[in-house]
């Protein structure tokens, strides 16, 4: 199996030579620990080796002598000790160390926390964790000041691709410096249904190679993703909840990607009560299943609705809750558009979160039926974008671009992305853009 390199790694390399903890969270199968091994291995290899390039990472070069050692809080046994014993667990396995899943071992931080305090090292503590925000919390409560937070989730297209490429943005200078050739409606939906998990992406053949016996290891891959979340992460947090009923909420919440969140419809369709569906959602948000885009408010804009927007980070999941069982059945099925969607969007975020930083993206969409599917605001400029499946867009789509002059802030390029076959200009400062360029 080969190793898909990470967008990640440059953020990690530069942030352990200035801060003594990096902890990088997010979902079960995203890569975290297979990312951090690596470069675990790169480190022996200093200074020749990639993380020491251009001295970036001066604080481990002072101890890279010292191998770093690996501990999973998988294993029940060095579980038990790091929860009930962790001084005794730091002085068994001595930084510089790599811990995975910190979140089953809360009581470590602030013994973690302790020994930094006697020597702080930049890079000692690379920490792993699953679940988002109850670790973010613990750990900035414990670790506050020494710790630099990173996300990493599935895949990117860029680095499926291969492709060193800085987060998408919506003005004129990032879309010229990007060539790339056109992505039909084809690639694109395949790209959607074999979806964006490292352990699916990195044994998965090529569109041209797909068989009858892809589907199959489809079929296999994410019935045993679903079947590990829920028995583990779920149950971790949520306790001792039915797995059936859980399958059940997660297929209706996948069934309204890309929708305003609406949780009545929701545990209607899962046939549960609304407080139970917002706890559930919550779990799903917590263990990196899905996220939400929230709209952009401001007092100009009175009949903008206030809900978020429910998207999921792998549209291979979205597919195989929604039983689209090909790409051929995705991009002509009645969930196309807001697969297309959330796709997109979901690539924005995750480019944004693997190079180490927090996407200020939002949406707007008001009673009247009016909607910018993204708001990208950067350096207080907002670029709008259009999203949708069109391979010819024209200037019109582009008619919602203008309520945003209420608001008085100052307004930058604007895209459309979409199927067309090449970047070009719509209107003064609106492009459409080819939905490989994200």
């Amino acid at each position: 199996m080969a190793y898909i390199q990470r967008h990640l790694q440059e953020s990690i390399l530069q942030l352990s030579g200035e801060y003594p903890v990096i902890l990088v969270a997010g979902p079960r199968g995203a890569g975290k620990t297979t990312v951090l091994r690596m470069l675990m291995d790169m480190e022996e290899a200093l200074p020749s080796g990639y993380m020491a390039r251009a001295a970036r990472v001066p604080g481990l070069s002072a101890t890279s002598s010292d191998h770093r050692r690996f501990v999973s809080l998988d294993d029940l046994a060095k579980r038990d000790m790091a929860k009930n014993d962790p001084s005794l667990f730091l002085q068994i396995f001595k930084p510089p160390l790599l811990i995975s899943e910190i979140q089953y071992a809360p009581e470590l931080l602030p013994f973690i926390k302790k020994r930094i305090e006697e020597d702080r090292r930049p890079g000692d503590f690379w920490l792993t964790g699953s679940h988002l925000y109850d670790l973010m919390d613990s750990v900035y409560k414990e670790l506050a000041g020494d710790v630099a937070l990173l996300n990493l989730f599935s895949l990117s297209h860029s680095e499926m691709e291969g492709i060193e490429r800085d987060p998408f943005r919506a003005d004129r200078g990032y879309l010229s410096s990007i060539h790339e050739s056109s992505a039909d409606a084809a690639r694109v939906f395949d790209a959607i249904w074999s979806g964006s998990a490292p352990g699916r992406r990195e044994n998965a053949p090529g569109t041209a190679d797909k068989t009858g016996d892809d589907q199959a290891i489809w079929e296999a891959f994410y019935s045993h993703y679903i079947d590990s979340c829920i028995r583990r992460d779920v149950r971790d947090i949520g306790g001792a909840i039915d797995p059936l009923k859980f399958l059940h909420f997660m297929t209706a919440a996948a069934a309204r990607c890309g929708e305003v969140l609406n949780v009545k419809a929701i545990a209607d369709d899962a046939r549960i009560d609304q407080v139970t569906a917002r706890g559930w959602l919550g779990i799903l948000a917590n263990i990196g299943i899905i996220f939400y885009l929230h709209p952009y408010e401001h007092d100009a804009l009175k009949r903008a609705l206030k809900a978020p927007r429910l998207y999921f980070y792998d549209t291979g999941l979205v597919c195989y809750l929604t039983r689209w069982t090909s790409p051929s059945s995705a991009m002509t099925g009645a969930m196309r558009e807001r697969l297309f969607e959330c796709y997109i969007v979901s690539e924005i975020v995750k480019g944004y979160c693997h190079h180490g930083t927090m996407p200020y993206i939002y949406y707007y969409r008001d009673r009247d039926g009016a909607e910018i599917s993204l708001i990208m605001k950067e350096d207080g400029v907002l670029h709008p974008v259009r999203i949708c499946m069109s391979g010819d867009p024209v200037k019109r789509m582009t008619s919602s671009f203008v309520l945003l002059e209420r608001t008085g802030e100052a307004i930058g390029d604007g895209a459309v992305i979409c199927l067309t076959d090449r970047l070009r200009q719509l209107g003064d400062g609106i492009y459409a853009v080819p939905a490989n360029y994200i």
